[in-house]
């Protein structure tokens, strides 16, 4: 068991003062978008002796992750962990299943484009589905919403890009749902492709009806029009921003969670939390950023049925312990709960990421004990056993617990 330093990235739509914040640190004014735990090649998790995550588990697979995970997954740990502090939009994006991931990195290797390139895409050759526990309240998009809330959403914007997409939607209305997924492909595929993008002021336009109903009072979704204002004030040009209207809107407030499966085109718009996520960086833009953007393989990999997004409810299981289980192989969630003198045991299954989010705590094994503050996370090899966490200090205690199911 050890406390482990998590690997911070610096992108631009990061908080200054979140994540610092949470760990007692002083802010140096860069914003601290994400910060990584686990053995990612690209953000390496490094150990109190210096010995990075992804060296200890080289070392002795079997032993680190347990000879089951250790097989299943080619000697490498299944998730990633992150910190994550949206202060403005980041990237419209999806992320890819496995096959296709499997089928992209191979492709880019054989190409020869290295991996910090600006036009790669993947960055191994994995899926990407993901979790988000709000520590904060935080705002998202994910996934496409129904026809008829599509079109409720343009049929009073009086612009020739609303009345467009309104008439495509209306023609998929009577028809089976395949002719659904063919109108919001449709649409999103003019909507992105260079030759068919709407113009700069085509956005504007549309973009300023939306703002001028919401100012009136009579939004159809105020959530959805104040969300594509906020991203046209910071990308007036990108399609992006009339994309976002096709997509569901979520508000989490702390404690809840939101899984985004592969597939699910998706964007966190504002928050703190706490990401879990099968050990990829694949992410496939489709706007909305400066990163790189790959419109073909976007649309190969988003997903275009509308559903609701996926909010996970937990399974309570002890007086202490709620579990949200993902439907996927790589990683759960467990939220540990403890007032003053409180104690409970949780069982191992694989190699674990224990990261304190309030209070204070000790977090035992048989042969040895950590103590953790708020922000403190700790890598238990599954070598080690059950883990025990004994609540101290003077406010609860709430731990996130991450193991391989």
């Amino acid at each position: 068991m050890k406390k482990v330093k998590g690997a911070p990235q610096f992108y631009e739509w990061g908080s200054s003062t979140a994540i610092p914040s949470f760990l007692s640190q002083i802010p140096d004014g860069r914003p601290v978008a994400e910060l990584w735990f686990g053995a990612h090649p690209l953000g390496k998790t490094l150990c109190e002796d210096g010995v990075s995550v992804e060296e200890l588990i080289r070392r002795d697979p079997g032993k680190i992750l347990g000879p089951d995970i250790a097989s299943t997954f080619s000697h490498s740990l299944p998730y990633l962990m992150k910190y994550i502090a949206v202060d403005t939009p980041l990237s419209l994006q999806v992320h890819p299943v496995r096959s296709q991931a499997e089928v992209g990195y191979r492709q880019e290797e054989q190409e020869g484009i290295r991996l910090d390139s600006f036009e790669r895409t993947y960055k191994d050759p994995n899926h990407k589905p993901e979790l988000i526990y709000a520590l904060t309240q935080c705002e998202a998009l994910s996934g496409f919403r129904a026809r008829r809330r599509i079109i409720s959403l343009f049929e009073d914007i009086d612009t020739d890009v609303a009345r467009w997409i309104h008439g495509v939607m209306q023609k998929s209305l009577p028809h089976s749902r395949l002719h659904e997924i063919s109108g919001v492909k449709k649409v999103t595929q003019v909507l992105l492709d260079p030759q068919t993008r709407p113009t700069a002021r085509e956005i504007g336009e549309l973009i300023g009806c939306c703002r001028k109903r919401l100012h009136r009072g009579c939004s159809p979704s105020p959530r959805a029009d104040s969300i594509a204002c906020q991203m046209f004030d910071i990308y007036p040009d990108d399609p992006g921003v009339i994309i976002s209207l096709l997509l569901n809107p979520v508000t989490l407030q702390p404690g809840e969670v939101l899984f985004n499966p592969a597939g699910t085109l998706h964007c966190y718009v504002k928050g703190f939390g706490v990401e879990v996520m099968a050990a990829s960086d694949n992410v496939v833009r489709v706007g909305l950023t400066r990163k790189y953007v790959d419109v073909h393989e976007a649309l190969e990999c988003i997903d275009f049925h509308a559903a609701p997004p996926v909010r996970l409810a937990p399974e309570i299981v002890s007086p202490h312990i709620n579990m949200f289980y993902a439907p996927v192989d790589d990683f759960e969630l467990c939220l540990c709960h403890l007032l003053e003198d409180q104690r409970t045991q949780l069982p191992v299954h694989g190699a674990r990421m224990v990261a304190c989010l309030q209070g204070q705590a000790v977090a035992y094994t048989q042969e040895e004990s950590v103590e953790m503050v708020r922000g403190d996370v700790v890598f238990v090899p599954a070598c080690d056993g059950p883990l025990t966490l004994e609540h101290c200090g003077d406010e609860p205690t709430h731990i996130a617990h991450i193991d391989v199911p």
